[in-house]
């Protein structure tokens, strides 16, 4: 039979899926394509609106020269209010940071997506897109 904390642990290995991935920039964030660079790694880490615990945890158990930057993803209602930001920064050494559109990441950051926008990286920079409301008729 398992004991409280190992549940515990079990759920938070569940809610929150990592992902990394060594790309060619260097610690400006500049495309280092045509020249030498010091490579780090972008780590994506995503959750729905449930995994802040799980966030928290993994935060506060980073030390603060990792040399990788941190992209946090939470699926949230483009309506709502995240406080991940001001939340976050009292677990970490790191900055935390919102992402903006056209922003360069740099190492021994943690980097916030807003929740009105979907993210990817492309060419060295964040790019942010809108998310756009379905609304459904289901009336005949």
């Amino acid at each position: 039979m398992k004991n409280g904390n190992t549940k515990k642990k079990t759920a938070l290995k569940k809610s929150v899926k990592t992902t990394a991935k060594k790309i060619s920039v260097n610690e400006k964030g500049a495309d280092s394509s045509s020249g030498s660079s010091k490579l780090f790694t972008i780590v994506a880490i995503g959750a729905s609106a449930g995994g802040l615990e799980a966030y928290t945890k993994i935060i506060a158990n980073l030390l603060p020269d990792t040399g990788m930057a941190f992209v946090i993803i939470q699926h949230l209602s483009a309506d709502y209010k995240s406080l991940l930001k001001d939340i976050l920064k009292h677990r970490t050494q790191m900055p935390v940071i919102s992402v903006t559109n056209g922003m360069k990441p740099q190492p021994n950051k943690i980097y916030i997506s807003p929740p009105t926008s979907t993210i990817s990286f492309s060419n060295g920079i964040f790019k942010l897109k809108t998310r756009t409301k379905i609304i459904l008729d289901i009336n005949p």
